[in-house]
């Protein structure tokens, strides 16, 4: 954590490095600096640098703030075709989604993670979790 803060004394303006603050922060389960650092990362690319939005998504998961969740990674989803960040999306979305008890849509978005991801990344844990989780999720119990 020390060397990103020493890099943003020299680049205060790197979204990369914010980001990289924001997830030692989450990793940290320090949400609210993680959140602070995703934010002013995001902030500074003019909301292109997907991969703090997508970290903002599920540090928004952890601190039960589910529409603000939902909404970061519908932004991030409608507006980049990169398949990496496209995948971790939908996941985080559908976290959020079994966060709001929305059951039908976390597995609309399940399925089509299934239909599009397979392959990609973690994508074959998520699906794994993902489905664990729905199976406690109101609509099926």
């Amino acid at each position: 954590m020390n060397f990103f803060l020493k890099a943003l004394e020299l680049e205060p303006n790197n979204p990369t490095t914010l980001s990289n603050l924001g997830l030692n922060s989450h990793l940290e389960r320090d949400y609210d600096s993680a959140v602070k650092y995703y934010r002013e990362s995001y902030q500074i690319s003019d909301s292109t640098y997907h991969i703090a939005a997508i970290n903002l998504g599920l540090t928004y998961f952890y601190r039960k703030e589910f529409d603000q969740g939902i909404s970061i990674t519908n932004y991030v989803i409608e507006n980049t075709d990169d398949i990496d960040i496209l995948s971790t999306a939908y996941v985080h979305r559908a976290l959020n989604y079994l966060g709001n008890d929305e059951c039908e849509k976390a597995q609309t978005d399940l399925n089509y993670i299934i239909a599009n991801f397979q392959g990609i990344g973690n994508t074959a844990y998520h699906i794994k979790d993902l489905t664990r989780k729905l199976k406690t999720c109101k609509l099926y119990q």
